[in-house]
Formats: C-alpha cells, sequence, structure tokens
C-alpha cells in the first residue's frame, strides 16, 4: 500500500455571534434575558467581532479539505441571530465543504420549538430555532457516501460526511436547559446509531471523526455543564473504536486519549474562535488536523492558529502529532 494525500479538517468552535441587534422584550423568556444580560455584562468584553474576523480571514487563508463548526454559532438562538450569522459560514463556501453540529447556545428557544415537526400556525418570523429551520439543515445532512454507511439528515440523528478516506460523524448534544445549566445530552437513537454507523466506517476501512459540541467523556468539566450520558458514549467508544473526537463548550484546549477495542482514539477540545480578551478562558484558537493514511495505519498531525495576547494577531501555535 502507498502513502495517500492527507486530508485536512479545519475545527472552530463556540463563534458566539456577536450579539446584534438588541432583542425586543417579546422575543426574550426568562432564560434568554439572563443570557442577554450575561452578554453584556461578561461575554460581550470577549468575544470579539474584530477577533472573529482575524480567525476567519486567517482560516481562508489556510488549504484544507473541510471546514468543522462545533456549535454555539450564536447566544440566544433567535432567528436574527442566524440572519447575521449565515453569511459567515458562507464565506467558507457551500454546505458540502463544512459540517455543523448544534451546542447549547444554539437550544435557547422554547421546547415546543424543538419537535421535528414544525408547530402549526407558526410564522416565518416566529422564533424557531436556525437548527431545525432549512437554512442549517445543509450543513447537517449526510453526503450520498455517508448515507450508505447510517448517517441521516441532522440534527436528531447522527449525519456522516465521507472526505477522502475520513468519515465525519456529527451529533447533536445540544438540548434545552434550566437555568444556570449549560449541560448537553445524546439521545437514545442517536447513540444507537452512532454503534453501527462507527462499525460500518470500520468495514470500510475509513478514518473516523466524531464531532459534537459537548465534551465526551466524564471528567472533563461540571456535571452542569458536561454531557449528561457522557458514561455512555465513552463505552461505545471503547467498543467500536475511533480515531478523532473533536468538541468545544470549555473554551480550552484539551487533549487526551481513549484506549478503545481498536486503538487508540483521541479526543480534542478546541478554544471558542473569538475570545481577543480574556481573563478567565484561553485566546482564540482553531486547530488544522492532517490525517494520512500510512502502510501501517493512520497519522493524524494538529497545527494550532490563534492569539496569544489580548487583542493580539493569529500566529501559528505550533504542530503536534497526535501518537
Amino acid at each position: 500500500m502507498t502513502t495517500k494525500p492527507e486530508t485536512i479538517l479545519a475545527h472552530l468552535t463556540d463563534i458566539h455571534f456577536p450579539q446584534k441587534p438588541v432583542p425586543s422584550l417579546a422575543e426574550l423568556s426568562f432564560k434568554r434575558f439572563f443570557g442577554l444580560l450575561n452578554w453584556h455584562l461578561s461575554r460581550k468584553s470577549m468575544h470579539l467581532a474584530e477577533t472573529l474576523e482575524a480567525v476567519t480571514k486567517d482560516v481562508l487563508a489556510q488549504t484544507f479539505n473541510h471546514l468543522i463548526v462545533s456549535g454555539d454559532l450564536v447566544n440566544l438562538s433567535l432567528r436574527q441571530e442566524y440572519t447575521t450569522a449565515l453569511p459567515w459560514l458562507e464565506r467558507f463556501g457551500s454546505p458540502s465543504g463544512l459540517s455543523f453540529v448544534p451546542g447549547n447556545h444554539d437550544y435557547y428557544g422554547p421546547t415546543s420549538f424543538l419537535t421535528s415537526a414544525r408547530p402549526p400556525n407558526l410564522s416565518d418570523e416566529a422564533d424557531i430555532p436556525m437548527s431545525r429551520s432549512k437554512d442549517l439543515l445543509p450543513f447537517m445532512t449526510s453526503d450520498d457516501k455517508g448515507g450508505e454507511l447510517g448517517g441521516a439528515t441532522g440534527p436528531d440523528l447522527p449525519f456522516v460526511r465521507v472526505v477522502n478516506d475520513v468519515a465525519l460523524i456529527g451529533l447533536n448534544s445540544g438540548v434545552p436547559t434550566p437555568l444556570f445549566t449549560a449541560y448537553g445530552r445524546l439521545n437514545e437513537n442517536s447513540l444507537d446509531a452512532l454503534g453501527h454507523i462507527l462499525n460500518a466506517c470500520k468495514e470500510a476501512d475509513l478514518y473516523r471523526c466524531v464531532i459534537l459540541h459537548h465534551p465526551p467523556l466524564p471528567g472533563i468539566t461540571t456535571l452542569s455543564r458536561g454531557l449528561q450520558n457522557d458514561h455512555l458514549l465513552q463505552a461505545l467508544l471503547r467498543e467500536a473504536g475511533a480515531e478523532l473526537v473533536l468538541y468545544g463548550h470549555n473554551h480550552k484546549q484539551h487533549h487526551e486519549k481513549l484506549t478503545t477495542n481498536h486503538g487508540v482514539c483521541h479526543i480534542v477540545g478546541t478554544p471558542s474562535a473569538s475570545i481577543g480578551f480574556n481573563s478567565r478562558y484561553e485566546f482564540a484558537r482553531y486547530n488544522l488536523f492532517s490525517i494520512q493514511r500510512l502502510p501501517d495505519g493512520w497519522t493524524t498531525k494538529m497545527q494550532g492558529r490563534g492569539l496569544q495576547e489580548n487583542y493580539g494577531s493569529v500566529v501559528d501555535l505550533g504542530t503536534t502529532e497526535l501518537v
């Protein structure tokens, strides 16, 4: 077997697209009111439009095969936020080249709006979360090869996209949560489907990259912010195996390894792509993953690019081989 060309994935997360315009009182549920308050008292000074623009331009200057955005595109999950944020996604090209999975901030809406069926008498201007609308659905849809491997159309069930020898498996961990909590959960159907998909991708001799918003393993964050059934996902990954899991949510760079029945699975969390001034979290960063098939397996290299200081420019943060 000869060495094949590498596949490069760019991973951005936790965009928290700057809040504008100011929502009306009619749009503000109880949780959204406190979310808006938190934005003005804290997040607004960290998640900067100029930092996101600098990161965006730097990403566009790179060479990669596929872009991944793992949730928290917006803050309050209002239609106007998505109207503003969607052109940003489109700057990177067509939906076939970009995959999106929702985060907890993409699920701030009322529970009734999160059902699969569109509620009756809901006008086009109603505040249905974009993760349920036609605008983001193309970024969560399996391609033809992914459909053959068991992928569905998101966000309810895992979607699968095949980029060269890499299978991207998108999971939705976003759910509505009570005030002052930000946990996630994978539904039972998604977990069941994921097991079949991981096995099918293994049979097809593909590199398996799982994408979700919340940390996939116990202990990475607190219970009020974690994945409620992370122990089930961990057990599934140990059994079926995967090569890489990408997540966000924590606004921190984090890497750990999970031993599975099929080798080592690398678990990588990436910081927010928009933090330009910070005292609590890490500066804005994104990662480029270079994946290559070798005669005896796979090699994965991670290159970080981002800020090193407040209001800084985007620089090379170094390359690490994941072994």
